[in-house]
């Protein structure tokens, strides 16, 4: 798709331009739908007792005091971690490489009963 702009299509031509901007707005909800589709791919659910290492496209139900180590970043690749316990007690998430990690931080913790998502970009792991 190219884009040439607006200001291409000069007002005297009103049909010619609403025509151009009904196929960009289509293209960009079909863009849109794409990144949807691409977020909505389905989790395996894996409940978790002890330290584990997680894998793209899992979300990790945790109990009690453990380590949940994230895999390598890879583009696109997604963990849930799920601290489902009321318990004082911390998950704390790791990078495979300790180099890789959420917002600069070598690791994140997990204190109180949430969900936290996090993404990668291929090089680093985020905080979603």
């Amino acid at each position: 798709m190219s884009y040439r702009g607006i200001a291409d299509f000069g007002t005297d031509n009103p049909g010619r331009l609403r025509s151009e901007l009904q196929r960009l707005n289509r293209a960009v909800g079909e863009a849109f739908d794409e990144v949807e589709r691409g977020r909505q791919k389905a989790l395996t659910v894996r409940q978790v007792k002890a330290h584990t290492t997680a894998a793209d496209g899992e979300m990790l139900v945790v109990t009690g005091a453990v380590s949940v180590t994230l895999p390598s970043a890879q583009a696109g690749a997604r963990v849930i971690v799920v601290k489902a316990d009321s318990a004082v007690t911390t998950v704390t998430v790791l990078p495979a490489n300790e180099r890789l990690f959420v917002n600069g931080s070598q690791s994140d913790s997990i204190t109180t009963q949430q969900l936290r998502e996090y993404v990668s970009d291929g090089a680093n792991w985020w905080r979603a």
